[in-house]
Formats: C-alpha cells, structure tokens, sequence
C-alpha cells in the first residue's frame, strides 16, 4: 500500500510536482534512474522538506523495499538544472566523495523528464545548531573546520555555473526600490550604504575566480565526528573567492543577531573562521573582502526590512553593519 505525506502549501503553478507526489508516477521514475539500487519497492512515502513556490521544492523520498528501507532528498525544479547534477558529480570527483572528511551529498540521479535531482540524505547535527548551544571552543573548532573545508574547495573544485562580476550590482538598485516601498525609514541608510558600496566597487583590485558555492552559509553546513558535508548547490557559480568567505561571515553575524540578541555576539567564532581561512587558501582576499562583506549586509538587510518593529530593527542593525564595514575595515 503506497503512503504519501506532504504539506498543504503546495503551489499548483509547480506543474511537475505533481508528477512526484503520484507514488507510480514517481517509482517508474526513481526505480529508473536508480535501477541497480532500489529493486520491488513496496511502499513509498513523500515528505516536503522545504518549498520555494517560485522554483523549486525538497523533499525525503523513501522507498521500503525486500531489501530494507532506504531515503534520499529528492529536488524538483521549475525548469531544467540537470547542471545543478553535473556540477555535484565534478566536485564530488574532484576530492569531495563520500569516504572524503570535507564532502557534499553523493548525487545519485537527475530525472529530466519532471527536473528531479536526487542526492543522497545526509544527517547529523547542523553548523548553525553548534553556533548556538555549543561552548566557546566548539564554535571556534566548528567553524575552523568550515574554513578549511573552504579553502579546500576553491583550490580543488572545478569552476561551473554563472560567473559573477565584483561590478554586478542591479540587484542593489531593486533593493532601494525595496526599502522604499517596504521599510521608508531605512531607506536613506541603503542608499547610502548602497552609494558608498557603489563607490568601493571600481577601487577593488581584480580578483582570481574560483568555483563558488554561493550561499555558504551556516544552515547548509553538517558537522559529525569524521566529516564535514555542505548542502544545497543551486546556486552554484564561478566567483571572486572572497564572495563565499564573506557571505558566511555575514551569516554568522546574523544568526547572532536574530538568536544572541547582538550582532557581534559570535565575532570570536568568526575571527577564528577567518584566522584558519588565512592559514589554508592560497587566495588572499583581505582587499575585497569588505566590499563583498558591505553586498551580502545590503542583501540580506532586504530580507528583514518589513513592516513591525523587530524586523525593521534587525535590518536597520545589518545595514549599520554593511556602514561600518566600509568605514572601518575597507
């Protein structure tokens, strides 16, 4: 008897999810792409993990079969990312395999005909669960490892995906109109951050390109006793290496200030981060570095800056952030 769980916010205009959510449907896929692995399944079970209504959804597919019981993460795209496969299976065969102590999920299949990708489900506890309840010493040792994992990969892996400009910012002129709209009482401060981000841009020295992950960050990090394993490559691209290093700076800074209470709550977690970074790349990066720091601050101040009083502190806390960034450090 085929179980099927899912949630209720399941957008109709995701065509192809539907396809996944039908167990038959989904078996005649998976069994497949995965033939060799997954023989008589008896019983199939869907659980959404995570929902993007605007590209993508995740979700846990297990199959109980003769042979035992078995899940991976299966993720299902609007559109064709057979490259989001691709560039898995490139870094996975450029030193990031399974048996590796810095690895990715092992990607198992991409199913063109409903934009699948299945990846192998990887558990342990998360980066940012050590940031917050861990002491001192395992913050810094978690994100040393975080580091080094880093610089690991920018030396080894190969470059795929878009690459990014240090002088791509249209995205920070939607972000004005953003505060405009949104947060009005911020929106002097993003644009003087913005001008002064603006200004620092044509002053950067050029920089080496490396493979990026994009959104290195705390949540997509998993930490265990043997290994470290970073998730979720859709974003995936070529880029200035200090773009990473700076987006999971940023990252840290706000986890701390949404669940510490202050921004600089985990600075000694970060300044080890950066110490062991210096240690293992053979980038340097200390002369971009701010201005990507200053970018990631404007970004993700957006996100907070909506109406009611907490958002609009913690975004107007991040956008000072990005100020005295540029101020202090550039």
């Amino acid at each position: 008897m085929w179980s099927v769980s899912i949630d209720s916010s399941v957008d109709p205009r995701l065509q192809t999810f539907q396809a996944v959510l039908d167990p038959q449907e989904l078996c005649k896929q998976v069994l497949r792409s995965l033939a060799t692995q997954w023989r008589s399944p008896r019983s199939v079970r869907i659980k959404v993990l995570k929902y993007h209504p605007e590209n993508r959804c995740t979700v846990e597919i297990q199959l109980q079969s003769a042979g035992g019981c078995r899940s991976v993460v299966g993720k299902l795209y609007m559109t064709d990312r057979s490259d989001v496969y691709q560039a898995m299976t490139a870094i996975v065969g450029a030193g990031f395999g399974p048996e590796e102590a810095f690895t990715i999920p092992r990607p198992l299949a991409y199913v063109p005909e409903i934009h699948l990708l299945l990846h192998e489900k990887v558990q342990g506890p998360l980066v940012k669960d050590i940031l917050l309840k861990g002491t001192e010493s395992e913050r810094a040792a978690a994100t040393k490892c975080c580091a080094r994992w880093l610089a690991r990969f920018q030396m080894l892996a190969p470059a795929s995906g878009p690459v990014l400009s240090n002088t791509d910012l249209p995205g920070r002129e939607r972000s004005m109109k953003h505060f405009t709209r949104r947060a009005p009482s911020l929106a002097d401060k993003a644009c003087l951050l913005f001008e002064r981000l603006k200004a620092a841009v044509p002053t950067a020295e050029p920089a080496e390109t490396c493979a990026s992950h994009c959104d290195y960050s705390h949540h997509n990090m998993i930490l265990s006793k043997t290994s470290m394993v970073v998730l979720d490559w859709d974003n995936h691209a070529t880029a200035d290496p200090s773009f990473d290093v700076a987006k999971f700076i940023i990252s840290v800074k706000q986890l701390a200030l949404q669940s510490l209470g202050s921004i600089a709550a985990l600075d000694p977690a970060i300044d080890a981060f950066c110490n062991a970074y210096t240690e293992a790349s053979r980038f340097q990066v200390a002369a971009r570095l701010p201005m990507h720091k200053a970018a990631v601050c404007l970004k993700q101040a957006q996100k907070y800056a909506k109406p009611g009083r907490a958002g609009i502190e913690k975004a107007e806390a991040i956008l000072d952030e990005g100020l005295r960034i540029l101020a202090e450090e550039a």
